[in-house]
């Protein structure tokens, strides 16, 4: 039989909302339908269930959301198509599945777990078990139910019922016997009789899990969680028993989107990042099960990479062997997660062509404990004839784990409950001053409590001397960070312990510098995301407890950073301070250096040669350009508030690891590729993307990473952090190739080639970071056929149009380039209907590159579209360069960085560079380069003011000669 697969929608989430996405997703029974935001392409799939669960509900009074018309499907609509049809399969004795997956906060706890009164596919389940077998008419007919569960985080298994504090460094072992197949050592089954029981397992296997992602740096979204229901029946004829097993594995798998979040290192990211191997090998294994399953798989030999994860090995039956497996996958509605959206959807399409081969457990127990035993003794006989110290501590222990099952199988489920029953934690004393845990997942909110019985009570590090009371695993807090005590009138208080333990702990969003007295409700964030509730209860607060969760802690503190954010930054990006008058507008710019020209210059012969004598451009009357959206600038702060903790995480972590690395939030300016109106160089206009610049002093070089890309190496150097390993460069999250990053662009006016001028300027480059980023020399010059420069044009460019013009663009030289950046510059520009074309490279290192490039463009036909170009639009010049880390005074590890195919990048040392200018300056004089940027060229801010063609000079004040109006038609705007 095929695996069965559902997609269930969701409604919008908050984020989601807020940021004005639209549905992509609608449905048609069976039949999913998701729509390209970009292109509106629809894309069909076809399920066993599609659940619409986006809208057409009611809220009832207990919380439970109702189906208010037949489209919408409640919690109870999913189990009776999909949990019920599970139970069904285990009371008739199969092996089942039932698995969620989906991209973080798509719903899959929602479905699988529940939230209050709206209990999902597992709790309902469990409860239903026990009321079937209440309701059993036969007295022959016993049940013995047992459950486990697990947790697969970084590659390593842990039993989540048994404390953190006595779990194994390395995790659950995996084996596999003949009989039974796959199974985990050591895993504790805990015999229940009722459904009371198994909600308090879940309940003590949720508070071990939040546990274990404070102390072990694991979060909910990047671990996989299975809850193993083992479920018997015996059946006693005649002092004979015969039974069935069936074996239910309910899967919560971690969020998907990571899978797919390669940055621009590819597979090593993947393979470097652990926690997302699970997932990137199940895709594997669904991959290959549904070619063979569709008889593609000709090929013989292959196996299917079961073995390459712990997931796939534990769920081998479950995918491709012995049981019968449903999917239920959670999809995001907003067009914003189109992409995950769409993923899912395929990894869906995939996973409903796996065939299964479902049999009945039906077996006697002392047929199981006579293959144990065989088996045993062939393991006894393999030891013996075994060769090798390792095969022989491999046997043995294959061995051991044999015999433990071996014995458990052969014990009763009563002797069972009474070996393993053990008495819970005694519950923490909630009556007094406490503390619980705020988690995003909110199944595992509330499960830590700390009381305040003894104190001080010291949070910070495991590497704390002394050991703190109240260890967090968090590369941002401190080997001993804040204190909680208690004052003369027993108001509990916190503080951090040093100065620098304040840039990471905060109470109701704000940052604590010294000691504070603590309200009931208050909110507490230890380091990045370790947020706890302070209770006193009888005391009021003007909050509700229900209304406080994770994401209104993190609000809180994210609106708090906003608020300082605009006070610090009142406009983002900075505004340039001082417009360019021009011919009808004015375009602001950044002040530029005291060498450089603010108003371009008519050279002095052009005045004496012209017709007419120079005009000062008339002023226009400025129209102030609409500010940017609120809501822009509002999300644009929210994001700078979420990442600068993270980054400065990372800069501590970098100093923790003794790396010579330093990380910075960018906010990079998205330059308009076409210049049209002056509102097109105003920066409130331009599109803004944030990057994190990462200096790495060990390697000598400078990247920009996507803020996904960077919260991927995040990750990495935490893992690195609690490990304490020291990785090849190779896998190191602080190496990449060298890059090449887009420095900023100029902008050159066509309206003198529309004319036939040529037009040699100095343009600006504009900073994709604001200001300036250089000048650029550079010249279109109009031509004949043979290259020569032509004498005269034509009165209006429309004359042109039917005609074939030739013309040579020359980009000579760049000077000023930033220092960061000036390794292996270039410049790129697209000319309409010529394609793209490069300047190039200059090699090495210089803020002064030469490019001496000329090409030679004959018969461009200017057409209706040209002319119009030529006479309203702006080339845009790209500039290129590779960033450069400058020298360090510290000692720092002298790392040998991977080959690679560009040329090698030379780090200069600032020392060097400093002497260099001042040694230029005074052999070449200030003077003659000041003299030079303003006699003999003009500046051209952002194609501003054309100057006037230097043949004008020579062709005096005749019919043909271009002074006077014809020289007006030089000008830009």
């Amino acid at each position: 039989m095929s695996v069965k697969v559902a997609v269930r929608v969701r409604p919008f989430n908050t984020r989601e909302k807020d940021l004005g996405a639209q549905l992509c997703i609608k449905m048609d029974g069976q039949t999913t339908i998701i729509t390209d935001p970009k292109t509106g392409n629809p894309r069909d799939f076809s399920f066993d269930y599609s659940f619409w669960s986006h809208d057409g509900f009611t809220e009832r009074e207990d919380g439970y959301l109702l189906r208010a018309d037949d489209r919408y499907a409640d919690q109870q609509i999913v189990y009776h198509e999909l949990g019920e049809q599970v139970l069904n399969n285990a009371w008739e004795g199969y092996n089942c599945c039932l698995f969620a997956y989906g991209q973080t906060g798509s719903g899959k706890s929602y479905s699988m777990v529940g939230y209050g009164a709206n209990k999902g596919i597992i709790p309902v389940s469990s409860e239903e078990i026990f009321i079937r077998i209440n309701q059993n008419p036969n007295p022959n007919l016993m049940f013995e139910v047992m459950v486990s569960m697990l947790e697969i985080y970084n590659e390593k298994v842990q039993d989540l019922l048994i404390p953190v504090n006595q779990r194994p460094q390395g995790g659950l072992k995996i084996r596999e016997s003949k009989v039974t197949g796959v199974f985990v050592e050591n895993l504790s089954k805990h015999p229940v009789s009722s459904y009371a029981e198994i909600e308090k397992l879940m309940e003590k296997g949720n508070t071990n899990r939040s546990i274990g992602s404070t102390q072990m740096n694991a979060t909910s979204s990047r671990a996989h969680t299975i809850f193993t229901i083992e479920f018997k029946q015996i059946l006693i004829n005649n002092d004979t028993k015969t039974g069935k097993v069936s074996v239910i594995n309910l899967v919560d798998l971690a969020g998907s989107e990571k899978a797919g979040q390669t940055g621009a290192t590819g597979e090593r990211l993947k393979e470097g990042c652990a926690i997302n191997k699970s997932l990137v090998v199940l895709g594997s294994v669904i991959e290959a099960l549904a070619e063979k399953s569709s008889g593609k798989d000709n090929k013989k030999g292959i196996v299917i990479p079961y073995r390459d994860s712990a997931l796939t090995r534990i769920l081998q039956n479950a995918l491709g062997g012995n049981s019968k497996t449903v999917m239920v996958c959670a999809l995001s509605p907003a067009t914003v997660n189109y992409e995950e959206t769409l993923s899912t959807l395929r990894y869906a399409d995939r996973a409903k062509k796996i065939k299964n081969h479902a049999v009945v457990n039906e077996s006697p127990e002392e047929k199981i404990i006579r293959e144990l035993t065989k088996e045993n003794e062939e393991l006894k006989s393999l030891i013996e004839e075994a060769g090798g110290i390792e095969r022989l501590r491999e046997l043995r222990e294959m061995l051991e784990a044999n015999e433990k099952f071996s014995t458990a199988q052969s014990m009763s489920w009563q002797q069972q409950r009474e070996a393993i029953q053990e008495d819970f934690e005694p519950e923490i004393d909630r009556s007094g001053p406490h503390i619980t845990n705020l988690n995003e997942d909110h199944l595992l909110s509330g499960k830590v409590v700390y009381n305040f019985d003894n104190v001080p009570l010291v949070v910070g590090r495991k590497t704390g001397n002394p050991k703190p009371d109240i260890i967090i695993a968090n590369s941002s807090v401190r080997p001993r960070h804040c204190t909680f005590n208690k004052d003369e009138n027993e108001n509990i208080t916190l503080e951090p312990i040093e100065p620098s333990c304040s840039e990471f702990l905060y109470v109701n969003g704000q940052k604590v510098y010294e000691k504070v007295i603590l309200k009931h409700l208050d909110r507490i964030i230890i380091g990045t995301n370790q947020i706890y509730l302070f209770k006193r209860p009888g005391e009021d607060s003007k909050y509700k407890e229900n209304d406080i969760d994770y994401e209104f802690a993190m609000e809180e503190k994210n609106e708090a950073q906003q608020l300082e954010l605009e006070k610090e930054i009142p406009q983002l990006p900075p505004q340039p301070p001082t417009p360019i008058l021009t011919k009808t507008a004015s375009i602001p710019h950044e002040e530029p250096k005291n060498d450089i020209v603010t108003e371009p210059e008519t050279h002095p012969e052009n005045h004496e040669n012209s017709a007419e004598p120079p005009q000062e451009p008339a002023l226009a009357l400025e129209v102030p350009p609409e500010p940017e959206p609120i809501s822009k600038k509002r999300q644009l702060h929210s994001r700078l508030a979420k990442l600068f903790p993270l980054v400065n995480e990372a800069n501590l972590i970098a100093t923790d690891l003794s790396r010579h690395v330093k990380f910075n939030v960018k906010i990079i300016n998205l330059l308009p590729d076409e210049v049209e109106k002056e509102e097109d160089l105003e920066p409130d206009y331009w599109e803004k993307e944030l990057k994190v610049e990462v200096q790495n002093q060990d390697y000598g070089l400078i990247w920009l990473w996507d803020v996904e890309k960077f919260e991927d190496r995040l990750c990495m150097l935490r893992e690195m952090l609690d490990e304490q390993t020291d990785p090849s460069p190779e896998e190191d999250p602080l190496w990449d190739p060298p890059e090449e990053n887009i420095l900023g662009k100029g902008y050159y006016s066509l309206k003198p080639l529309g004319l036939l001028f040529d037009n040699p300027f100095n343009i600006l480059i504009i900073s994709t970071s604001g200001g300036d980023a250089g000048l650029l020399k550079m010249n279109i010059v109009p031509t004949d056929e043979d290259g020569n420069m032509l004498d005269e044009g034509p009165e209006t460019p429309e004359e042109l149009i039917g005609s074939l013009i030739n013309f040579r663009v020359e980009i000579h030289e760049a000077w000023n380039i930033p220092l960061s950046h000036a390794n292996n510059v270039y410049c790129e520009y697209h000319f309409p209907g010529l394609g793209i074309r490069r300047t190039n490279v200059f090699p090495g290192y210089s803020e002064h590159p030469n490019f001496n490039y000329k090409e030679q463009f004959t018969s461009v036909l200017v057409d209706d579209f040209l002319c119009n170009y030529m006479q309203t639009k702006k080339l845009a010049i790209s500039v290129f360069g590779t960033g450069m880390a400058m020298k360090v005074e510290t000692q720092k590890n002298q790392n040998q960085k991977p080959t690679y195919e560009s040329a090698p990048a030379q780090a200069p040392c600032v020392e060097n560079v400093m002497e260099n200018r001042i040694q230029r300056a005074v052999t070449v004089g200030n003077t003659s380069n000041l003299r030079q940027n303003e006699g003999e060229v003009g500046l051209q801010r952002t194609a501003t003011t054309g100057s006037v063609s230097s043949k004008e000079s020579s062709k005096g004040s005749g019919k043909n000669a271009k002074g006077g109006k014809d020289k007006e038609k030089c000008f830009i705007f």
